[in-house]
């Protein structure tokens, strides 16, 4: 048993120490991974309006067909960073309405191709910070909104903080059934699963496969959340035995 301890012990010193030596690698490949697994934005919305004012100008009633289009892109998490980029064009099929048109009713839908959207944002631990020109939406855009139902989103240049209080908890890192108290961590419960998964198969990667099983596992309290096994070097030949004659 102390010979087991002593070995996990020697593994783990060994994982913390590549896991400060491989920093620099390491930062480099998660870059390039945020860049690989964010998500593409595409949106395609086609709209009809008529307009017929009853005003002193009569001007022809108005008859708008437009396609508005979204593409954009925004990265995966990079320790609480997010950049996102979105461009927003409208196009009229039917184009009879001011401003395209100033004979007729007034559609306020002119084409165009602008920045829709492009931020800057960051999260972690219940605080959010987004800078950039960016959608708010308050009150449910009673007095700052996005004018949803136009073609041609409002979107807002500012910078926007927020905090609120999240459901933290403590997730312990146990190596054989004992907690090391080194790598318990407090997380948002929401996060705590991933987190324990992240932080169980990178042990399973760093420590070296002993002559024995090596069970890691995440938990909250007595509830397990992840789980990974190190795979002994040969077949357990005892693992059969136990007491009585084994001859």
């Amino acid at each position: 048993m102390e010979m087991r301890k002593t070995l996990i012990a020697a593994a783990l010193g060994l994982a913390a120490s590549q896991i400060v030596f491989s920093q620099s690698a390491l930062a480099e490949s998660s870059i390039t991974d945020t860049l690989k697994q964010g998500d593409v934005i595409a949106d395609l919305r086609l709209r009809y309006e008529s307009v017929d004012d009853d005003d002193a100008a009569d001007k022809d009633s108005a008859t708008a067909l437009t396609l508005r289009s979204r593409l954009g892109y925004e990265t995966a998490d990079f320790n609480g960073f997010k950049v996102l980029y979105e461009i927003e064009d409208v196009r009229a099929a039917i184009d009879d309405y001011a401003p395209e048109n100033t004979d007729y009713d007034t559609v306020a839908d002119p084409e165009n191709t602008e920045i829709n959207r492009a931020q800057i944002s960051y999260s972690k631990d219940g605080f959010s910070l987004v800078a950039g020109r960016q959608r708010i939406i308050l009150d449910n855009a009673r007095f700052v909104g996005n004018v949803g139902w136009r073609q041609n989103e409002q979107t807002f240049d500012a910078l926007k903080a927020g905090y609120k209080t999240g459901d933290l908890v403590k997730v312990s890192i146990l190596v054989n059934s004992d907690p090391v108290d080194a790598l318990a961590m407090i997380v948002n419960k929401e996060q705590s699963e991933s987190r324990g998964r992240a932080i169980c198969g990178r042990l399973k990667d760093l420590i070296p496969r002993q002559m024995f099983k090596i069970a890691l596992q995440a938990a909250i309290g007595g509830k397990v959340i992840a789980r990974e096994t190190v795979g002994a070097l040969r077949k357990d030949v005892t693992a059969k035995c136990y007491g009585g004659d084994i001859s």
